[in-house]
């Protein structure tokens, strides 16, 4: 197999989406957040070092003090499950190894893992296509039409 480290610009392309896209969705987490708190220009320090995980977790937590079981609920509930998705596909691309080969425009993703001892260790390696690298991609779509509706709320 000819391998190059380096994808082809298509791919590149693709994964300059996926980083710009959960960047914005990650802004918009930070805001949303800062307007649940109620706090201004405070929630910035409050938010400014919180892992995307984090945000999630402090958004449903005050939404849930704030307004209980009200009817946007279920909404914020299963938007906060996509995009629990959508992070960890993400974080999948992210931190894995990626081989490009160069005969068949191929890109081969690896990954090793060594974790507690219910897991232990894996290894794990695939092709990835431009298909699946877009389809993350539009997978912020959605989401981000949803956020929108939830801000709308509040």
């Amino acid at each position: 197999m000819n391998e190059s480290i380096f994808p082809n610009d298509e791919h590149l392309k693709e994964f300059g989406s996926i980083t710009i896209s959960f960047s914005h969705l990650e802004d918009e987490f930070h805001l949303l957040a800062i307007k649940l708190l109620g706090i201004g220009d405070v929630g910035n320090v409050v938010t400014a070092e919180l892992s995307f995980r984090a945000l999630r977790v402090l958004i449903q937590n005050v939404y849930h003090k704030r307004f209980n079981e009200d009817k946007n609920w279920s909404q914020l509930k299963e938007f906060m499950r996509e995009t629990d998705q959508i992070e960890q596909q993400r974080n999948i691309y992210v931190h894995s190894s990626w081989a490009f080969n160069t005969h068949d425009n191929s890109l081969h993703r690896s990954k090793m893992t060594a974790k507690h001892e219910d897991k232990g260790y894996k290894s794990q390696s695939e092709i990835i296509s431009i298909k699946d690298l877009k389809t993350l991609v539009e997978k912020f779509k959605p989401s981000r039409r949803k956020y929108m509706n939830l801000r709308i709320h509040y």
